[in-house]
């Protein structure tokens, strides 16, 4: 309940390739910030950028490795 999976969106300049599939074991609601949309706000609000950014953990990071 409440897992945020994704990638840390401020560390890297370029989206990356997932290493891993998501599957819900029962029927969720899913949410979704377009990486573009998310940077834009936090450039617009940097006050709220660094609070955001402090307190983001990912449940799981799908970024993969080899991509940086």
């Amino acid at each position: 309940k409440n897992d945020i999976f994704g990638e840390m969106v401020h560390l890297y300049a370029k989206p990356g390739k997932s290493n891993a599939d998501v599957r819900a074991l029962t029927y969720c609601d899913l949410h979704k910030i377009q990486r573009e949309d998310l940077l834009e706000v936090l450039d617009m609000y940097p006050e709220f950028s660094d609070h955001f950014l402090t307190n983001l953990e990912l449940t799981f990071n799908l970024r993969h490795e080899s991509a940086k």
